[in-house]
């Protein structure tokens, strides 16, 4: 990745703190700027205020009071389900939650645990790209 990050704002929305460090850990050595949100609401709060300057948005879908899809349904709603992609990290492992994100238009699904190397993978390849090549 690099040479690509730039100033890249990356959102990352995790109910667990752990996960919220362990993917800003990955991220941070590529100089993207990391963007925080401990639930659903937080996230959407975050969208509202740095809207489509978010260049990638990793998603966890199990958390409360607002989860991942509500998140996703409001960003379709908004029109930014396609300008601003959405990598869905969860631990739910069921095909019914990957075909859900899938049809509400995740770029890509990553299951818990999940590596370095695949998180990065999957990054680089979003932003490097510009396109969703499907999950």
């Amino acid at each position: 990745m690099n040479g690509m990050a730039g100033n890249k704002k990356i959102l990352i929305v995790d109910d667990q703190e752990i996960n919220r460090i362990i993917l800003k850990n990955i991220l941070v050595r590529e100089s993207f700027e990391i963007l925080e949100a401990g639930d659903g609401a937080d996230a959407l709060e975050q969208l509202a205020v740095h809207g489509e300057a978010i260049a990638l948005l990793l998603l966890d879908i199990v958390m409360s009071p607002v989860d991942g899809y509500e998140v996703m349904k409001k960003m379709a709603s908004e029109g930014l389900i396609g300008k601003i992609p959405v990598v869905v990290i969860t631990a739910d492992e069921t095909q019914e939650c990957q075909n859900r994100v899938c049809v509400m238009g995740a770029a890509k699904f990553i299951h818990k645990p999940f590596s370095p190397a695949e998180v990065r993978a999957i990054v680089d390849g979003i932003l490097r790209d510009g396109a969703d090549d499907g999950l």
